[in-house]
C-alpha cells in the first residue's frame, strides 16, 4: 500500500473531511486499502473514496466504485418478503413447507415448523454456514436448498438468535417459487430498478463493466489480494449484492423514508415499516434483531443496521430514521472494521451528539469453571481458557487445508461486562462481544461469539 491514501471527497462539509483524513490514517495500520464512505444527514448527502481497488492493479475509489456489500442484502431479501405479504401471497407464520413442500433439515421436526418469521430473525438453530457452490445456473438456488439436511441443529428452533446465511437461502427460494422467476430478476425488479439503483449487481458480468474492487485477507501478517471473489450463485439472497455508495445511500433513504420511492409511493405500508424495524429478540451485547435488522438504542435513538462480510470485503450501513441519519462504510480488506467502526462511532458524536458508551468492565466472577472448555461448531472450534482478568479463546479452524493456510489465529482476549457477558478487548476483535447461554437449569450450555451460537463440548 502506498504511504499517503489518495482522497476523492465529494463534501466541502469540514466535519466530513475530517473523518475522511481520520480514515485515511488509520487504513494502512489496518491493512485496508480501500473505502467508500457516506453520509446522510440534515437532508445532505457526503461522499468519499479512499485509497485504491487493489493492491495489485490498484484505481482510486470513489463513490461510484462497487463493492461487495455482503449480508446487508439480506435486509433487501426481508423487504421483498414483506411486500409480498402485502399482497397475500406470503404469510411470516406458516410453515415454510406450505411454499416449500420439499424442504428437508437434518431435524424433521424443525422442518416441520420452521416459518420465515424465524428464517429472517436467524432463530432456526442449524448451523447457517453452508457456502455452496452449484454453478451460475438458474438452478442454484433450488440445488442448494437440497442440500441443507446435513446442517447441524446447535440450539432448539426459536429459542435463540444465532446467525444463519442457510436461512436466508430458503426465503430467497420462497421468492422465487413465489414469483416464477429468478431471484436476483426479482431484486432487479421490485427494489433496483424502482429505487434507481443503476450500479447494483450481483452477476461478475455486469459488475466488470463499471469500476469495481477486489477482496483483500490478511495471511501469515501478509496482506494478499483474496484468491475468490464472487461467493457463488446459490448464496445470493443471503450477501449477493454488489453496488457502489451511491446507490446504497439510495437504499438507506428508502428505509429512511418509511420504503417510499424517492417520488413519494409506498412500497410499504407505514404498519408494516414498523413490525419490519421493530426489535423481537435480543441480539449480542447492546444489539437486538428485527426482521432481518440489527437494532440498537445508542443514547435512547433507536437504529437500525445491518453489516456484511464476503471473500475480503467488509461493509456496514446504520441508519436512524428518528434523526434522519444514515452513514454507510464499504471496504475491500477482512479488517475492514478496524477503519470504519471507530470512524463511524465519531460521526455519531460529530453529527448526532451521541457519544459512545463503553460497557464498564468486571473482573472475572469467583469462579469462572463453569465458562471453561471447548465449544463446536462444524467450521471452527473454541477453546475457552482462564486468563488474567477475563478469558482467552483460542480458536481452531476443522479444515487442515484452512488451518495451514490462514494459520494459527491469535487468541481473542475477553473480559466481563455482566454477568455471562463478554466484550473484546484485543486489538483486532476490540468491542466485539459474547455471551454465554444457559438452559433451563441454568447450566452453562452454549457460547455466542461472531453471532453465531455453539454448544459446549460434553
Amino acid at each position: 500500500m502506498k504511504k499517503t491514501v489518495e482522497m476523492n471527497i465529494e463534501s466541502a462539509d469540514p466535519v466530513f473531511r475530517s473523518l475522511c483524513a481520520d480514515a485515511a490514517a488509520r487504513m494502512k495500520p489496518a491493512q485496508v486499502p480501500g473505502f467508500s464512505f457516506a453520509i446522510y444527514h440534515k437532508g445532505r448527502e457526503h461522499y468519499a473514496g479512499l485509497g485504491v481497488t487493489s493492491i495489485d492493479n490498484p484505481l482510486p475509489v470513489t463513490a461510484d466504485t462497487l463493492f461487495q456489500i455482503g449480508s446487508i442484502s439480506k435486509t433487501f431479501l426481508a423487504t421483498i418478503v414483506l411486500m409480498l405479504v402485502e399482497k397475500g401471497k406470503l404469510k411470516l407464520d406458516v410453515p415454510v413447507r406450505r411454499y416449500l413442500p420439499g424442504l428437508k433439515l437434518k431435524d424433521e421436526a424443525v422442518a416441520r415448523r420452521v416459518t420465515l418469521r424465524h428464517l429472517l430473525t436467524h432463530a432456526g438453530g442449524w448451523d447457517g454456514d453452508l457456502l455452496p457452490d452449484h454453478g451460475r445456473g438458474e438452478d442454484a438456488l433450488r440445488r442448494t436448498i437440497e442440500n441443507l439436511h446435513g446442517l447441524q441443529q446447535l440450539a432448539p428452533l426459536g429459542k435463540f438468535w444465532s446467525y444463519n446465511n442457510s436461512g436466508f437461502y430458503i426465503a430467497g427460494r420462497v421468492i422465487e417459487l413465489i414469483y416464477g422467476k429468478p431471484y436476483e430478476t426479482v431484486v432487479k425488479e421490485m427494489l433496483f430498478d424502482p429505487l434507481g439503483m443503476q450500479k447494483s449487481f450481483f452477476f461478475a458480468e455486469d459488475v466488470a463493466r463499471h469500476r469495481f474492487v477486489v477482496g483483500h485477507e490478511v495471511m501469515h501478517k501478509k496482506l494478499k489480494v483474496a484468491p475468490k471473489w464472487d461467493i457463488g450463485r446459490g448464496s445470493y439472497p443471503a450477501g449477493g449484492i454488489v453496488c457502489s455508495a451511491r446507490d446504497l445511500m439510495r437504499y438507506a433513504r428508502f428505509q429512511l423514508d418509511g420504503c417510499r420511492l424517492p417520488g413519494g409511493k409506498r412500497l410499504l405500508s407505514e404498519k408494516t415499516v414498523k413490525e419490519f424495524h421493530t426489535e423481537i429478540m435480543p441480539s449480542t451485547g447492546f444489539q437486538g434483531i428485527a426482521l432481518s435488522w440489527f437494532t440498537s438504542r445508542p443514547s435512547g435513538a433507536y437504529f437500525i443496521s445491518h453489516g456484511g462480510t464476503t471473500n475480503g470485503q467488509q461493509a456496514t450501513l446504520r441508519i436512524c430514521r428518528e434523526k434522519k441519519y444514515a452513514v454507510l462504510g464499504l471496504t475491500n480488506s477482512e479488517r475492514g472494521k478496524m477503519v470504519f467502526n471507530p470512524v463511524l462511532t465519531r460521526a455519531l458524536e460529530e453529527y448526532l451528539g451521541i457519544k459512545a458508551v463503553a460497557p464498564k468492565l468486571m473482573k472475572n466472577p469467583v469462579s469462572v469453571k463453569e465458562y471453561l472448555g471447548v465449544y463446536t461448531h462444524p467450521l471452527v472450534n473454541y477453546s475457552v481458557s482462564e486468563g488474567q482478568n477475563g478469558l482467552k479463546v483460542d480458536h481452531t479452524l476443522t479444515d487442515p487445508k484452512e488451518r495451514k493456510l490462514y494459520g494459527q489465529q491469535p487468541a481473542i482476549i475477553y473480559r466481563f461486562y455482566e454477568k455471562d457477558k463478554l466484550v473484546a478487548v484485543d486489538a483486532i476483535n476490540k468491542g466485539s462481544f459474547g455471551e454465554f447461554l444457559r438452559d433451563e437449569k441454568g447450566r452453562v450450555r452454549w457460547l455466542r461469539l461472531f453471532l453465531r451460537v455453539l454448544p459446549k463440548k460434553s
